[in-house]
């Protein structure tokens, strides 16, 4: 009995993300695949200011065609792992 990890799908998921940003990335200057950089940015800037402790953090996701094609890829190859 082979019983798939959920840490391995994570790893799984987080390979097509990085490949399919940086493909995306990669082809945003070719005039036939720039749409696959076709995405938009998330922001997240909380900020907390007390009289003696600072705190503030920035969080930037951005996703694009490609990210979700790598997504897509790492799914379907998780599901095909035996």
């Amino acid at each position: 009995m082979n019983k798939k990890s959920g840490w391995i799908f994570v790893l799984f998921l987080f390979i097509g993300i990085v490949i399919g940003g940086f493909l995306g990335t990669y082809f945003a200057e070719s005039p036939i695949l720039s749409w696959l950089n076709y995405g938009q940015v998330f922001t997240l800037s909380p900020e907390f200011n007390f009289s003696i402790i600072e705190f503030d953090m920035n969080l930037k996701i951005s996703i694009n065609l490609a990210s979700i094609i790598g997504i897509l890829l790492a799914i379907f190859a998780y599901r095909k792992m035996k």
